[in-house]
Parts: structure tokens; sequence; C-alpha cells
């Protein structure tokens, strides 16, 4: 299996390489392994691939909707990058014993607070569920954006590649000190948010724009 993803990568970075230019030189301090919970932008269908290429050969799992599964070249790529599959009709425990799990074997687990695509890139309002997996694991929560790739489409259509910058902030360190309820979750997870808005450019912070400043 690290054979097949180390060459489906090399082969995902050819060709986002050839319609993008990628600047990740700012994510040269992330570290080389886990337990770490990596906390992205989500703007398109190139968040996925995007994060596999410049993190490398880093072992990094992401989620996906269950469904995702039933397309066959969709269900090889994300079974090659050991995703992790979601039921996001109900509280899915089984997903969340695999982050447990991921974390345990000293790996990066990668999701997208906001839980939707904003297809524009500004960062949307975040859920807490990314509050409850770092206090749980006891993994650092690191912010890392990207931008650039909500203009994919039109540079695409134009014969023009892409430019994308990716940027990492310093890790977060979550501690409950009591009795975490719903507000404090909120203050976390507002707490994440600002920080991640803080490395993208104004205009792209969302409602998180004053409190990033």
């Amino acid at each position: 299996m690290k054979i097949r993803r180390t060459l489906t990568n090399a082969f995902l970075k050819g060709v986002l390489t050839l319609l993008c230019r990628i600047d990740a030189s700012a994510l040269k301090d992330v570290p080389s392994e886990g337990p770490l919970i990596i906390c992205i932008n989500h703007i398109n269908f190139l968040d996925a691939p995007l994060m596999q290429i410049v993190l490398h050969p880093r072992s990094v799992r992401g989620f996906a909707k269950k469904e995702t599964w039933e397309n066959p070249f969709l269900r090889f790529l994300f079974n090659t990058f050991d995703a992790i599959p979601v039921d996001r009709g109900r509280a899915d425990l089984k997903a969340f014993r695999e982050v447990i799990k991921t974390m345990e074997e000293k790996r990066f687990v990668c999701l997208a607070p906001e839980g939707t695509r904003s297809g524009n890139g500004v960062l949307g309002k975040g859920r807490p569920g990314i509050v409850a997996l770092a206090l749980k694991t006891g993994a650092p929560v690191l912010p890392l954006v990207h931008y650039g790739t909500e203009n994919f489409w039109t540079n695409f259509k134009r014969l023009k590649r892409t430019p994308i910058t990716l940027r990492a902030g310093d890790p977060i360190f979550l501690s409950a000190g009591g009795k975490v309820d719903s507000e404090k979750r909120e203050e976390m997870t507002e707490q994440i948010m600002s920080r991640m808005a803080a490395l993208l450019p104004p205009g792209m912070r969302g409602p998180y724009e004053q409190s990033s400043q």
C-alpha cells in the first residue's frame, strides 16, 4: 500500500504541478509525524489532493462522505490514502474511533471545520467537532490554509496555471481544565478559526475578519 500511495501521490503531483504553481515553502516547519490534527479551509475538490502532495511523505488521513466510495475512481484514491468514511446523517462513532487510532499511530488527520466547501475561498463558520477531537485525543491542532484554488476553473478555461499559496500557523494546544460546555466549545472553535483567518488575505477571512486582527 505504501508503494501504491507513493506512486499515486507522484501522479497527482505531476498533474497539479502542470496545472498550478504551488508555493508550499511556508510549510517547512510542519512536523514530520503526529499525532497532529491539521485544520484546513474547505474551498473545492482540490483540497484533498493538494494536502496529500504538499504534506508527503507524512501519513495524512482525511475524511470523506461514505457515498464517495460508490465511485470506482474516487474509491481507489480514498482507499489509497486511507481516508476515513463518514456517515453525515448521524453522529459517526466509528469515524471518531478511527481518529483516535490514527493519533495513537502518530499520524496526521486533516479536516475542515467549516464542514462544507466555500467555492469562493471565503472562510465559513467553524463547527465545534474539531474541539471534541482535540480534547479527546490530546493532539495539537495545526491551522493550515491555502488560497488561489478558488480561481482554478476560471484559469483552466483560459489555459492559465493557477497560483496557489499555502501557509501554516503555530500548533494550538487545547486543554479542558474542567467541564467543557457548549459555550466553551464555541470559544475554542473561535480560537482555532481566528488563527486560520489570520493566515488568509483580508477579504477571505469571512466572519473572523475582526477577531483575526
